[in-house]
């Protein structure tokens, strides 16, 4: 049994773009790690089931079972082997950097393009996977900081862990107590359907300075002209800790007003998934 590292168009260290009729990028280093939406979220939104970006991506049937297996893998396992499971896979990461001479700036490592910390020792097994690679710079994102989980304690703090908290109109209550806690700490990300609403989002608990995700905005392509992905070429989300934007499908907002939403056309079946409960640890439940 393994975990399963995914190819991420945006966290690539090394992609190019593709004219084929087929997907308009091909990721070449495996930087990234998923679990299924909604399944693995215990703190998923409203906002969540209407405008989670990861679900479309999950309409392809080799993201999908990819992403199973990994939950699979996972379901059931306690703190010790999720740890060697994590470790193993990173193993396999760091053969990625070598197989494509990717140079030690560049070792970085997205958790959770999709999906979410499931459980308090799953959180754990990743902060000890963390500590024993501290040469490479991970970040993630996160809506578990509250009830019913909150994993913020396990992974503040740790210097080449770069955590950020998902902030939208579904959990904003609980937003200044994470701030009281943890201050710059912890980086918080507000989302919302337009830019304008995100703003809004964040001026309504006092957050002025935010910086909008660029290739979220539009102004970086998934893979940039030198080949890296959009997250590599910014590098903001993880050489700083900005309090940051998103907003719903920006890709279509260019040449419209930054407050006009988006109406996309969404397949119903694939809104996330109600969380499984059987991944609650006892510790959770203590």
């Amino acid at each position: 049994m393994r975990l399963n590292l995914s190819h991420n168009s945006k966290t690539t260290q090394k992609g190019r773009r593709r004219n084929d009729g087929r997907a308009s990028t091909y990721p070449e280093v495996r930087n990234s790690f998923g679990l299924p939406a909604g399944l693995t979220c215990p703190g998923q939104t409203d906002f969540c089931a209407q405008y989670c970006y990861a679900t479309e991506t999950e309409g392809r049937i080799n993201v999908r079972l990819n992403l199973q297996a990994n939950l699979d893998v996972l379901h059931g396992k306690t703190e010790d082997e999720m740890y060697e499971l994590i470790i193993d896979m990173l193993l396999e990461y760091r053969k990625e950097l070598d197989r494509y001479n990717i140079p030690p700036e560049d070792d970085v490592f997205r958790i959770h393009w999709d999906g979410d910390f499931f459980n308090i020792e799953y959180a754990r097994a990743w902060r000890r996977a963390i500590l024993e690679n501290p040469r490479t710079t991970f970040w993630v994102y996160t809506h578990s900081f509250g009830e019913p989980l909150d994993v913020l304690d396990p992974l503040v703090g740790l210097k080449n862990l770069f955590t950020y908290i998902s902030v939208d109109d579904g959990n904003i209550d609980g937003v200044e107590e994470v701030i009281a806690r943890y201050g710059k700490k912890v980086g918080l990300a507000f989302c919302a359907r337009t830019q304008v609403e995100a703003m809004e989002l964040a001026e309504s608990i006092g957050k002025k300075h935010v910086f909008p995700c660029p290739e979220n905005a539009g102004d970086l392509p998934l893979i940039t002209e030198n080949g890296k992905g959009a997250c590599i070429e910014c590098r903001k989300c993880f050489q700083g800790r900005p309090n940051i934007l998103f907003f719903d499908n920006p890709s279509m907002q260019q040449g419209l007003p930054l407050e006009v939403p988006i109406e996309i056309t969404r397949n119903p079946s694939r809104v996330p998934r109600g969380f499984d409960m059987s991944l609650f640890s006892q510790a959770d439940k203590i």
